[in-house]
């Protein structure tokens, strides 16, 4: 199954040079990664050397090594156990512990060896295994830049622009959307920019705090964009999310999308990590959880530490009054500085003021229908905004009006003309079932409506040809002819109903 965020109801005001300046070298680099990678055969080569020379090492000085400084995680039995401190374990959760001190008394192993600790300096197997580990690093192309703990310090910054294949950047590039543009936005590019580099920072130390013994790299922009993903939840945790969601019912694929809050979303999302975390911590994971968490978690300190010292309000209202400076409407103008105030009939008043100035003003429409408390106000300023938001080819608003509305009014989410939109726009977002449904609530609500018709004749064809149910496009032709017999879309119908047969 695959759910992906694909957007959210929270605007921007600003070009983000930053994000997408952020985007453009990953993508460079992993062109260059692609164009330039050696031969598989070679890097197979260099690794598996590497492997067996440590492999060699281990069976020399490791069981040694673990049986002086570690003689209870031998098992009972084995050669070289002592019967005074082996343990046998006696359950699952006793055999998984032990396999992780093992597994951490095999790092100290590969720590203290680098150190001397172990063998001298001038032991020829850590000759060889340094020379070994080196060629594997000089031939392994941009991975040679990616983290490891104690090794190259501009590593933790040089690791979050590379990644180990396309469809690991494309995913990343996505998260980075949803959350940068808009924290570029609200705190400007400077700290940003500073967050996304910190925030990786500490996503690359915690994960590398847990694996300091690993030979694998780490890359990847995700422990800097769940930083940002933690940022975004401490100041905007009422975002409205759009998540689409794909997967296989037997042999019918099912796609579509659906709301969440932030404040749900992004919680969830970390109790995922933390279990991978824990998972991380027993086995190997192509995953590295502990950098998302560690990232998550600096985004949300760094977030809290900026709104406790003012900061965030104070670049946000700079934010603002830079991002509508000489080009907004004057009236649009008063009604957020009424809004900032908590005036909320004032605001209400110049907002409608400049709409019957100028009826297609979007952001003023939007403003308007989340201030209307009164069910018939608010459906008719929702419709509006519904409607010219799908006439300048946005999609997302409306669907998020009428989610929105579904939850405040139910009974009278929108008029006919925003329903409409809102179908439309389910369409062009390749969810006919959703399209489908809200044609029906508005034939449902407005049977006698000039856009019924139509809508009638729109849910037919997506029943017949995207949802496979030609029985429910027959009735609902049918229901045209009866309803609608003399008007163009009944004869229409009776073309449409010859085809189906």
């Amino acid at each position: 199954m695959i759910v992906l965020p694909v957007g959210h109801d929270k605007e921007i005001y600003h070009f983000p040079y930053v994000t997408l300046g952020i985007v453009v070298v990953c993508l460079a680099v992993q062109l260059y990664a692609s164009f330039t990678a050696e031969d598989d055969g070679d890097r197979t080569r260099r690794v598996m050397r590497e492997q067996a020379v440590r492999e060699e090492i281990w069976r020399r000085h490791g069981r040694r090594f673990v049986m002086e400084r570690h003689p209870e995680l031998i098992p009972c039995g084995q050669e070289g156990s002592d019967p005074q401190t082996c343990k046998r374990p006696r359950s699952a959760r006793e055999a998984i512990e032990m396999v992780k001190a093992f597994r951490e008394a095999r790092q100290e192993f590969w720590k203290k060896l680098e150190e001397g600790d172990v063998v001298p300096a001038s032991d020829p197997d850590l000759r060889r295994l340094r020379e070994a580990t080196q060629a594997r690093e000089e031939g392994g192309g941009v991975l040679a830049h990616g983290y490891r703990w104690g090794k190259k310090v501009h590593t933790l910054v040089t690791y979050g622009f590379i990644h180990a294949g396309w469809l690991h950047l494309i995913g990343n590039m996505i998260f980075l959307y949803i959350c940068g543009c808009n924290i570029e936005d609200r705190w400007g590019r400077y700290v940003w920019a500073l967050l996304y580099l910190a925030g990786g920072a500490a996503a690359a130390l915690t994960w590398g705090a847990l694996h300091k013994g690993s030979q694998v790299p780490l890359v990847g922009a995700s422990g800097a964009i769940a930083a940002a993903m933690g940022a975004f939840l401490v100041v905007a945790a009422r975002a409205n999310l759009q998540f689409f969601y794909f997967f296989w019912l037997f042999t019918y694929p099912v796609k579509g999308t659906f709301f969440l809050r932030a404040y749900w979303a992004f919680p969830l999302w970390l109790l995922q990590q933390l279990f991978g975390m824990y998972i991380e911590g027993i086995a190997f994971t192509p995953v590295a959880y502990s950098a998302h968490v560690g990232g998550f978690a600096f985004g949300v300190l760094f977030a809290l530490v900026m709104k406790w010292a003012g900061a965030d309000r104070s670049l946000q209202k700079a934010s603002e009054e830079k991002a509508v400076l000489f080009t907004e409407h004057p009236l649009y103008l008063e009604g957020l500085s009424h809004l900032k105030n908590n005036n909320l009939a004032a605001a209400e008043s110049a907002f409608e003021r400049l709409l019957a100035e100028k009826p297609d003003h979007i952001e003023a429409s939007m403003e308007l229908y989340r201030i209307k408390q009164d069910p018939a106000e608010a459906v008719r300023a929702a419709s509006r905004a519904a409607v010219l938001a799908r006439r300048s080819n946005d999609c997302q608003s409306p669907i998020a009006i009428y989610t929105d509305m579904q939850q405040r009014h139910p009974d009278a989410p929108l008029d006919e003309r925003g329903l409409f939109a809102v179908a439309e726009c389910y369409e062009r977002r390749d969810n006919p079932r959703g399209a489908a449904s809200v044609y029906e609530r508005l034939v449902e609500l407005h049977p006698r409506s000039p856009v019924a018709p139509r809508a009638m004749l729109n849910m037919a064809q997506l029943y017949n040809d995207r949802l496979g149910e030609p029985d429910r496009a027959r009735q609902a032709l049918i229901a045209v002819m009866q309803t609608h017999a003399d008007s163009p879309f009944a004869d229409r119908a009776r073309e449409l109903l010859s085809r189906l047969g």
